[in-house]
């Protein structure tokens, strides 16, 4: 039987093993990661740093998960280096280890800072769990916090500090939140979520230089030659595939893993997926891009020809407004026209982009209770003119977006869901936080999720 090697035990990897371990029952499945914790959730672990879940909340398998499906999971494991020749793999103890199918899995990293005194001890990401559990226990010692960078990760740094109780400055590079994602009513909407949290938002801010005593950070300069006190600065500048172990190895790559339609590398018997891909939009990284990739990579590491045809999609909350980004959210030039609400109509938006009358890209702020049908037209450049009234409905008129659908808890991750009016016992969702599906169930005149 072949032998399949995992490289990451992250979302991506760990649905790759389980789409593998369902395809072939007797196939050996080793994964290896270089994180010391079995997969989590990352999605909660803004949640964890705040104290609203424990440790035990962020497991997402089941202890027995990895002997139940015979994986060979081994933790704390870095690989250095790949010889697609020789199909082995060089591990930093000095040992090596065989493959017949491989999967790159091993994520991103976060873009570091370059200014003077970014080596202080103070600078804080929070891509893994261990990075929760250095942030979390910082709090205690910090009263002020520094926010750079318009991520999801910058996002969740501020809403874990604010809601420890610290001062957190938010610093905007521009004149407003994430031009690249957000328009402005977009972007006014989410500021004011910021704003209403006592988040201090400053613009067209960057940082010149931090300053410390003792090798701790105490204050940052910026660009116009404020000094801001700060106990820790959140860096969110965003993340970079991790990928450093591959040169040499003739996989090919740019700034990311370079994948086919099927997830296959340059390599017949080497597949990338999640994280460590590279981009073909600022959307690209995330949680739901990375599961569905994952198993689609692992079927087709077993023999299957799936493919990934999945529009780039970011899904998000700043301090508990949902948002949801599909496909061109923002773009600019004149071939593009955009149909969307007052977004003064209950604090809801709702934007879809269309160039040549063909839907090309969606906004959804506050309410994205439709976020799968919108995904469908923009995969399928759906002309608008031959668009569901009933769709365009609920997606422009506000007396929809109050009284129409409920709202549902994930049982993976716990973000509330909103469904559509159509939605009924026996459908199947996708959560668009963390890509487990689950089906509706009716209790007592509503719907409830059950996991599949």
């Amino acid at each position: 039987m072949p032998h399949y090697v995992i490289l990451g035990n992250g979302v991506a990897g760990t649905k790759a093993a389980t789409a593998i371990r369902s395809a072939s029952p007797t196939a050996t499945i080793t994964i290896l990661s270089a994180d010391d914790s079995p997969f989590y959730l990352r999605p909660k672990l803004a949640d964890f740093v705040a104290g609203k879940v424990q440790r035990d909340a962020l497991a997402a398998r089941k202890p027995d998960f990895y002997s139940q499906n015979k994986l060979d999971l081994r933790l704390g494991t870095e690989v250095t280096g790949v010889d697609a020749t020789s199909h082995r793999l060089s591990l930093a103890n000095g040992t090596s280890l065989p493959y017949d199918f491989l999967l790159i899995a091993a994520g991103g990293r976060p873009l570091p800072a370059s200014f003077p005194g970014a080596d202080l001890d103070g600078m804080i990401s929070l891509k893994t769990l261990a990075d929760a559990q250095s942030l979390k226990g910082r709090l205690a010692n910090a009263k002020r916090v520094v926010v750079v960078g318009e991520s999801l990760l910058g996002l969740e740094m501020a809403r874990a500090c604010r809601q420890s109780g610290l001062a957190v400055t938010y610093l905007l590079r521009g004149r407003r939140f994430w031009p690249e994602i957000l328009d402005d009513d977009a972007a006014d909407l989410v500021e004011r979520r910021l704003q209403d949290n006592d988040v201090v938002l400053v613009r067209n801010a960057s940082i010149m230089e931090a300053l410390g005593s003792g090798g701790r950070l105490r204050y940052v300069i910026t660009n116009d030659g404020a000094t801001l006190q700060c106990d820790l600065l959140c860096l969110g500048l965003g993340l970079q595939p991790d990928i450093g172990f591959l040169q040499g190895s003739g996989i090919a790559t740019s700034k990311g893993v370079l994948v086919d339609e099927f997830m296959t590398t340059n390599l017949p018997d080497v597949f990338a997926a999640g994280d460590a891909v590279e981009q073909t939009s600022g959307l690209d990284y995330g949680w739901l891009r990375a599961w569905e990739q994952g198993a689609l990579a692992g079927a087709n590491m077993t023999g299957a020809k799936k493919r990934y045809s999945r529009v780039p999609i970011l899904s998000m909350q700043a301090f508990g407004l949902d948002l949801m980004a599909i496909g061109q959210s923002n773009p600019q030039g004149s071939e593009y026209r955009s149909l969307s609400n007052d977004p003064a109509q209950a604090g809801v938006y709702k934007k879809l982009v269309l160039k040549d009358d063909e839907v090309v890209g969606a906004l959804l702020v506050g309410d994205i209770g439709d976020a799968s049908a919108v995904e469908r037209l923009v995969r399928e450049k759906a002309l608008i003119g031959k668009v569901d009234p009933a769709l365009t409905k609920r997606l422009f008129d506000p007396y929809y977006w109050q009284t129409s659908g409920q709202e549902i808890l994930c049982p993976v991750c716990k973000f509330g869901i909103r469904l559509g009016t159509e939605a009924k016992a026996g459908d199947t969702i996708t959560c668009p936080i963390c890509g487990e599906e689950f089906t509706l169930v009716s209790s007592g005149g509503r719907l409830l999720a059950k996991r599949t």
